[in-house]
Parts: C-alpha cells; sequence; structure tokens
C-alpha cells in the first residue's frame, strides 16, 4: 500500500469517526425526533378537539388533517370529511372550502387522481364565493397537478397558465414563481422544450430575487 493510499484510508477513517461521534451525540442528546414532535403535536390538537364547540372543531379537525396527510392520508380524508359535515352543519363555507381542499391533497397522495380533482374543484369554487381569490388560485393550481398526474399534459398547461395570470395581476411573486417553474416542467415533459427554458429561467430570477434557496434548487434540479 503506498504512502497515498495510507493517508486516504486514514482520513476515511476519521470521517467515519466523527460521523459516528455526531450520531452518538445526536442520539444522547434528548432532543426529540420529527416523529415524536409529530406525536406531541398530534396529541395537542387531539384535545383541543375533544374540548372544543361544534363550530370551532371543524377548523380544528382540518389543521390535524393537514398535520396528518403526507404521513396518514386515510386519517386526513377521514378527518375532511367529518369537518365537511360539521361545516355543512354550521353553515360554515370557509370550513367547507378547507375541508374539501384537504381532501383533494389527501385524495392526491392516495393517487386518486380523479377523486383528488373533483375535490379541488369544489374548493375553488367555495373559495371564489367567499373572494378568496388567493386561495382558489392555489386551489386551481392543485387541479394541475391531479391532471398531470393523470397524464393530461396539455389541460394541465392550460391551468397553470390560468393560475400564473392570477398571480401576476396578484403582484405573488412567489405564486408567480411557481407557477412557471411548473410550466416549465410540462413544457418539458411534452417535448416543448424552448418554452421549459424560458420558463424556468423566469423562475429563477424571480427565485434569486426574492432570495430563497429552496426555490433556486429546484429550478437547478
Amino acid at each position: 500500500m503506498s504512502d497515498n493510499d495510507l493517508q486516504i484510508m486514514r482520513l476515511r477513517v476519521s470521517l467515519l469517526s466523527i460521523f459516528l461521534l455526531l450520531v452518538s451525540v445526536s442520539v444522547g442528546s434528548g432532543m426529540p425526533t420529527q416523529q415524536e414532535e409529530l406525536d406531541d403535536r398530534v396529541e395537542s390538537l387531539t384535545r383541543r378537539i375533544e374540548a372544543a364547540g361544534e363550530r370551532e372543531k371543524s377548523s380544528l379537525l382540518i389543521e390535524l388533517g393537514r398535520l396528518l396527510r403526507r404521513h396518514d392520508p386515510q386519517r386526513a380524508l377521514e378527518l375532511a370529511n367529518e369537518a365537511l359535515t360539521l361545516a355543512t352543519e354550521h353553515d360554515n363555507q370557509l370550513a367547507a372550502a378547507d375541508a374539501y381542499n384537504l381532501k383533494g391533497f389527501a385524495f392526491l397522495t392516495m393517487d386518486g387522481y380523479e377523486d383528488g380533482l373533483e375535490a379541488m374543484r369544489e374548493a375553488e369554487k367555495l373559495y371564489r364565493e367567499l373572494g378568496n381569490e388567493s386561495q382558489a388560485t392555489r386551489s386551481l393550481g392543485s387541479q394541475a397537478m391531479a391532471l398531470s398526474s393523470m397524464g393530461e399534459l396539455w389541460p394541465a398547461i392550460e391551468v397553470v397558465e390560468r393560475v400564473l395570470e392570477a398571480f401576476r395581476e396578484m403582484g405573488d411573486e412567489k405564486g408567480v414563481a411557481a407557477a412557471t417553474n411548473n410550466l416549465g416542467i410540462y413544457y418539458e415533459r411534452v417535448g416543448e422544450y424552448e418554452q421549459a427554458l424560458r420558463y424556468n429561467l423566469e423562475s429563477l430570477e424571480i427565485e434569486r430575487s426574492l432570495d430563497r434557496t429552496i426555490g433556486i434548487a429546484n429550478n437547478l434540479n
């Protein structure tokens, strides 16, 4: 073994030792894990739901469902349905819109794209009736996610172009950045590479102006 090989081996051993030390410190520090933090938040919300009145309960059910939608979408769907029932009984249109929105995300997470699309359309309709154009536009954007997952790329592009126009009118730069990034992705999938590049560059420019590291990384991937 050459001296150079020996130095490389020693370096790898040193790096491994540092990694194991960091792991042992993390494990032994008593810091809660992400799962423990999630469990604590779920337990806290569950107690609040049990003590809440009927009208307040629907919004808390939705909050709990949003917390669980990635980890347990089936449970999130059940909570959304319960919240929707309460919202309907108490004529709480905002809670009903939020419940449909949560249902849509839960269905999308479980690959139930048609059901997710229908729920997002209901959410958009209710948000528009309430005059909440920002949330209605986001629900419209979620419909594009469902359409693209179903292989309906051109309809998805048409939807996102409407979303982009709405965000431009609202002056929502983060929304514009997200919409242009999505258009870049969809145009690339249909083989329109010049359009894809144009929208990706526009999105990247906005993300840089906003100094959003995550958004910049997404555009560079």
